[in-house]
């Protein structure tokens, strides 16, 4: 089953995380403006033949200390193949943050994720959370033995990093 939610209004915010609470049989997700919160009060994922998931988390300014449990809700998917974390595009409703991408985050709850082949780091603007540093790109190598490509912002030393593993970077 695949499903792609393109614009989440303010009254169909909860489809996303329904769909990953509630369908077993999904395998692909691609959902935009998934708020953090609505996420965080469900309970665990039990989409567990997902394989493919496109999201976008956005957080408001209060809601940052939920990135540790929304990475223990990523972690439960054990399948996945394919993750791309997107950024939102700043706007007025105070939601202009996204998943960060820190071991001090949550990151390594996604130790779990021994299928991942491909992880992406989409992003419309210069956020420093989308550049993952030196610590969690060798987190990355070490834990993601099947990574065979990521894309995203990173700093030239960590991209030899990534390469010197036969990692692609896009």
């Amino acid at each position: 089953m695949r499903v792609d939610i393109y614009s989440v209004g303010l009254s169909e915010r909860s489809i996303p995380s329904e769909l990953l609470c509630l369908c077993p049989r999904l395998e692909v997700l691609k959902a935009n403006d998934v708020f953090a919160k609505d996420v965080a009060e469900r309970g665990p994922s039990i989409c567990q033949r997902l394989r493919k998931l496109t999201i976008c988390f956005r957080f408001q300014d209060s809601e940052q200390d939920l990135h540790q449990l929304l990475y223990e809700r990523l972690s439960t998917l054990i399948r996945l193949e394919c993750l791309i974390i997107e950024y939102p595009i700043a706007d007025r409703s105070g939601c202009s943050e996204g998943l960060m991408i820190r071991l001090d985050c949550g990151l390594g709850h996604l130790a779990s994720l021994q299928q991942l082949t491909n992880f992406s780091i989409v992003t419309t603007y210069n956020n420093r959370f989308c550049q993952p540093g030196r610590e969690e790109v060798v987190w990355m190598v070490k834990n993601w033995r099947k990574l065979r490509r990521i894309a995203g912002r990173f700093s030239d030393d960590n991209v030899s990093v990534f390469e010197s593993h036969g990692i692609a970077v896009e």
